[in-house]
């Protein structure tokens, strides 16, 4: 399937994109501006259980992995390429994201909401969570319009991000639950 070309991003005026689940598909989901499709991602294994992930973006296919134990970070990959195309590293309220070809640094502030940085501090996107069917809404600032090539990758690896947080979120509670019936 070919998507649109999301270099070219749309003004913050112009559709809202956002992340909404695939009908009837576990773990597959669907960036959209309004009614059109702009691309997917599909987390692999048992829905969004696994730690990996497949994204079809702006006519572009990358492969999100998240690896590490004490060391947390997400590897970037492109199918059929040797080595990693980008790193996402943790901290403790952001993560920086080390694009290696062409190079390029951004980082990702959270809080309550995702918000991508680029290496001079100016704000690109954000990514809050949505309502009802919207899972999450991204926003891309003036300043993000003009990211060019990178702009699909971040907003598809903020939402990875924001999926596992929330998988992390339930299994939390779970456990709690478990320990209230003991």
């Amino acid at each position: 399937m070919t998507y649109p070309d999301l270099s070219l991003a749309p003004p913050p005026t112009s559709k809202p994109w956002s992340w909404r689940a695939v009908a009837g598909q576990k773990g597959t989901f669907s960036l959209r501006a309004e009614d059109e499709l702009l691309g997917g991602l599909r987390f692999e294994s048992a829905g969004v259980s696994g730690q990996r992930a497949t994204a079809d973006v702006a006519s572009a296919r990358w492969t999100f992995m998240r690896v590490g134990f004490l060391q947390r970070h997400v590897t970037v990959r492109v199918p059929g390429a040797s080595g990693n195309r980008a790193v996402l590293t943790s901290g403790l309220t952001r993560r920086r994201l080390f694009i290696k070809s062409p190079p390029q640094r951004f980082v990702l502030l959270e809080s309550l909401e995702r918000t991508w940085v680029d290496g001079a501090g100016r704000e690109l996107m954000s990514l809050a969570h949505g309502h009802g069917d919207e899972l999450a809404r991204v926003t891309v600032t003036p300043e993000g319009a003009t990211a060019g090539p990178a702009l699909p990758l971040l907003a598809t690896l903020g939402f990875f991000t924001l999926a596992l947080a929330e998988l992390k979120e339930r299994r939390a509670q779970w456990l709690d639950l478990l320990d209230l019936l003991d």
